[in-house]
C-alpha cells in the first residue's frame, strides 16, 4: 500500500504507525510524477483523518480526482 502523506510531521506518524512506503506530498502541490511517488495501484479507497470541510478540498478531491 501506498501512503501519501500532506507533510514530513504525517509522513512520519505513519511511518511510527507501520506503513513502510509513505510519500509526503507538502499541500499545494497540483502534479504528481512518478519521480515523486513512484508507480501508484489505482485503487478505490481513500482515508482522511480530520474535519471533513469545504475549505480544505476534500469534496473537490473526490469529484474530480477519485
Amino acid at each position: 500500500m501506498k501512503v501519501i502523506a500532506n507533510s514530513g510531521y504525517t509522513a512520519e506518524c505513519c511511518r511510527m504507525w507501520g506503513f513502510s512506503d509513505v510519500t509526503p506530498l507538502p499541500l499545494g502541490v497540483s502534479v504528481l510524477s512518478d519521480d515523486d511517488v513512484g508507480a501508484i495501484e489505482v485503487q478505490s479507497h481513500i482515508l482522511f483523518v480530520g474535519r471533513l470541510a469545504r475549505r480544505k478540498g476534500v469534496g473537490w478531491f473526490v469529484d474530480n480526482v477519485l
